[in-house]
C-alpha cells in the first residue's frame, strides 16, 4: 500500500493550544515553508509521497497548481 501525506497551506487556521479564541492567528510563511521542506526531506527518508495543495492559501494567486488526485478531498475538508 503506498502511503501518501498531503500538505495543505491555508490562510484559515485554528491552533487550539494557542488560540483558543480563534483570533485569527496564523502561521507564517516561513513556518509553512520551513514545513513543507522538512516534509520533503521525510518524504525522501521514509518513502511516503507528498502532495502539496496551495489553493486555500493566497500564494496561489502568484503560482501555478500542479493537479492532484485529492482535491476533492482537501476542498471538503477545507474548513475543519
Amino acid at each position: 500500500m503506498e502511503k501518501i501525506v498531503i500538505h495543505v497551506w491555508t490562510n484559515n487556521c485554528v491552533n487550539s493550544k494557542f488560540d483558543k479564541h480563534n483570533t485569527g492567528t496564523y502561521w507564517g510563511f516561513g513556518d509553512i515553508l520551513r514545513g513543507t521542506i522538512k516534509l520533503f526531506q521525510l518524504s525522501e527518508i521514509f518513502g511516503f509521497k507528498l502532495y502539496v495543495d496551495i489553493s486555500n492559501h493566497l500564494v496561489s494567486q502568484f503560482f501555478e497548481e500542479t493537479p492532484h488526485p485529492f482535491k476533492s478531498l482537501v476542498n471538503t475538508f477545507k474548513d475543519k
